[in-house]
């Protein structure tokens, strides 16, 4: 299959102007939609997907999406898997890369152990997609009983300036605060975040239809505390 082909055959000037209104300082952009880039990735998945992902020149924006997605589509063993992520996880330059990419990796459900000591690094990294691909990660698919705890301490020690990171670690404390309600709002009330992550937490929260009017009064208040 000539991918990049596919690919052009797929795009329109429309999903093009709309993709690069939304998508910032990335990859040249096609236009292809990501439904589409998705049915693309089951079927390269299905076949020699070890060549593709070997060949990918990840001059556009779809084709480093693609291997994102052929990732987690693809049966291979979690060793393997680990080692597309290696390589894939430097390639990420946008936010529509790293959150649409994790959305697929449902194979972490079933080694969260391995997965976790696997994103640690990314986190601790300077690199901002690298931060913001490990705390998607956690948002994705570590905010239960075994791993809140684990979060919260890792969002403690938070201290990145880059954009895209800050608005990460807002997203997930607002998946926490409508999951771990009170172990979240404690984190809150203690915390030591710079004043932009912890203010575009609250909005996140108080934009959430899952946090009570009641909670959303108090952030409000911890806000201005803050």
């Amino acid at each position: 299959m000539d991918v990049l082909s596919e690919l052009k055959k797929l795009s329109t000037i429309k999903q093009k102007l709309f993709s690069e209104k939304l998508i910032p300082n990335t990859y040249p952009i096609l236009g292809v939609k990501i439904p589409e880039l998705r049915n693309l990735a089951k079927l390269i998945a299905k076949g020699d997907y070890a060549l593709f992902i070997k060949n990918n020149p990840c001059n556009y924006f779809e084709e480093v999406l693609l291997e994102g997605f052929v990732i987690g589509y693809a049966k291979c063993e979690l060793t393997q898997r680990l080692e597309y992520l290696k390589s894939f996880i430097p390639k990420i330059k946008d936010w529509a890369v790293c959150d649409c990419s994790i959305s697929t990796y449902k194979f972490v459900n079933s080694n969260l152990d391995a997965m976790w000591n696997f994103i640690v690094p990314y986190y601790n990294s300077k690199n901002e997609f690298e931060i913001r691909f490990a705390l998607i990660m956690m948002l994705s698919y570590f905010v239960n009983e075994q791993y809140i705890d684990k979060v919260l301490n890792s969002i403690s020690k938070f201290n990145s300036k880059h954009y895209y990171a800050q608005m990460g670690v807002a997203w997930l404390l607002s998946v926490c605060m409508v999951k771990f309600r009170d172990k979240t709002y404690n984190f809150l009330l203690k915390c030591d975040l710079d004043d932009f992550t912890f203010n575009k937490t609250i909005s996140k929260c108080c934009e959430s239809f899952r946090v009570s009017d009641t909670d959303k009064q108090l952030l409000k208040i911890l806000k201005k505390a803050h």
